[in-house]
This record gives structure tokens, sequence and C-alpha cells, in this order.
């Protein structure tokens, strides 16, 4: 085979029944060992009171419905998510195990957190959309009175 793909002539089982034979080379991880999971350190000092006594530049990011999630923008910012950027996902309420892309500088209130990709093999972009149909599984999985 030419160009970029590569016909493999070794393969090996993969020890996930579901998945089968993979090439040789490739390792079976857990999804987890590569990425990790982080809340606000000053999610309970990010009121709207607290905003609205600190505008600025860098927006606050909460589990409400609206304004796609930003409270309101502060004169300071916790996270600094570079060009990759991070997963965001509410933690409770209607919106709970909802994901989103972010990039740049930002602030998290209560009750949300990013997802940090810290493996060079995976792109952060990708697994937005690789995650989406599991949290959206997920979700479902949490009974409805756990939702309001």
């Amino acid at each position: 085979m030419t160009g970029r793909y590569q016909a493999y002539s070794e393969y090996k089982d993969s020890g996930v029944d579901w998945l089968g034979k993979i090439p040789s080379h490739w390792e079976v991880t857990k999804t987890a060992w590569h990425f990790t999971a982080e809340k606000g350190k000053n999610g309970q000092l990010l009121t709207n009171e607290y905003i609205g006594q600190n505008e600025g530049d860098y927006p606050v990011y909460s589990g409400q419905t609206g304004n796609n999630g930003v409270m309101g923008s502060i004169d300071s910012y916790e996270f600094d998510t570079g060009k990759e950027g991070v997963l965001f996902s509410t933690t409770v309420g209607a919106k709970a195990m909802t994901l989103n892309h972010l990039k740049g500088k930002f602030s998290l209130s209560q009750n949300c957190l990013i997802i940090q990709n810290k493996s060079p093999i995976f792109n952060t972009r990708f697994c937005f959309y690789h995650f989406q149909p599991l949290f959206s599984f997920e979700r479902g999985l949490i009974p409805e009175h756990m939702q309001a």
C-alpha cells in the first residue's frame, strides 16, 4: 500500500473480545491513562456577585444552561489551555454530562470540570467528537429526577 496508509502483515490479539486482532506494534491502553480531570479550585468563590464586582475579559464557565455556559467574565483566569484546548463537562443538573471543547483562558465555577489531554497520541478536538456519544449515553443513565 502506498501513501499515508500501510499494510500490516503481523497482527496480535488485542485482548478485547469485540476488538479482535490489531497490528502487532499497537498497544491497548485505558483511555483514562491519557487524560486528567480537574475542577476549578476557586469554584465556590465564583458567584454572580463576585463576577459582578470583578468584571474582566476572562469567561467563567458553569453548569448553567444559558449563554453557552458562561456565567460572566472576570479580571483573572485559572486555566490557560493553549492551542489544543480541553474538554469541558458539567457535572450536575439539566446539562449534566454535556461536553464542550474550550480553548483560551478561563475559570470554572462549581458543578463543572475540564478533561485535559496529557498524551501526544491524542488530538483534543478528535477526542471531543469521539467522547460525545459516550457522554450522551452516560447522561441517559442518570435518573431524570437527578437532572433537574
